[in-house]
């Protein structure tokens, strides 16, 4: 029998998630803005921020692709089992 897929992550904490993310990125972006430095050094700073977000993103992403591709390979071994197991 297929179980339904169902999605165990709570409304709430997808927002929460939301807001923190967008706390970060105007914290960091109000900080550069208020740094003495030089234009160069700003640019370094926000190159550098924009590089961590999307490595971060890239890795999240990795791992949960990975962790799918698990339980699809079992779905999959799990079915010939049960056909096995019929036959």
């Amino acid at each position: 029998m297929e179980k339904p897929y169902v999605d165990s992550t709570p409304g709430y904490w997808s927002i929460f998630a939301k807001l923190n993310f967008a706390l970060a990125v105007i914290s960091v972006a109000i900080s550069v803005y208020l740094l003495e430095v030089t234009l160069v050094t700003k640019g370094y700073f926000i190159i550098s921020t924009l590089y961590m977000f999307t490595t971060t993103v890239v890795l999240s992403k990795t791992i949960r692709d990975e962790a799918e591709s698990k339980k699809f390979i079992n779905k999959i071994e799990e079915a010939k089992r049960n056909k096995v197991l019929e036959d």
